[in-house]
């Protein structure tokens, strides 16, 4: 082979890579739909998403599906589908219950918030220096 045969196949495996790289940044930037691609930006006419799904092992999963309102806990496997959950988040919402993750949240923020006032509370106190 020679010197030419070499940099024109380096080349050509840029092109390729570069019409690789090319069509990423299209699907990223214009937010395309792909087969089999979860979540994403939900249109305004959709009336189901895919919230969340989380692999169990290589052949189950559970997903969490959104529709209408109501929230359906799925698990998938080759066996069938079973639906392990329905919650309806308007009842959710009007009854005033807040989610552990919520509460969890809170109470991190309200540390965080009285250390940060209590860090500035000693800044504002005078510093007293002693000369001898």
């Amino acid at each position: 082979m020679d010197l030419f045969a070499v940099m024109r196949m380096l080349a050509s495996l840029g092109v390729v890579l570069g019409m690789l790289a090319g069509a990423l940044w299209v699907v990223k930037r214009f937010d395309v739909k792909l087969p089999g691609r979860i979540g994403g930006g939900a249109s305004p006419m959709r009336r189901l998403e895919i919230v969340e799904r989380l692999n169990i092992d290589p052949k189950r999963s559970l997903v969490l599906l959104r529709q209408d309102g109501h929230e359906h806990l799925v698990l998938m496997s080759p066996e069938g589908h079973v639906v392990l959950e329905r919650k309806s988040l308007a009842a959710e919402a009007a009854d005033g219950s807040v989610p552990p993750y919520a509460a969890l949240m809170a109470q991190a923020i309200e540390r965080l918030w009285t250390r940060v006032s209590d860090e500035a509370d000693a800044l504002r106190q005078p510093v007293i220096a002693h000369h001898a």
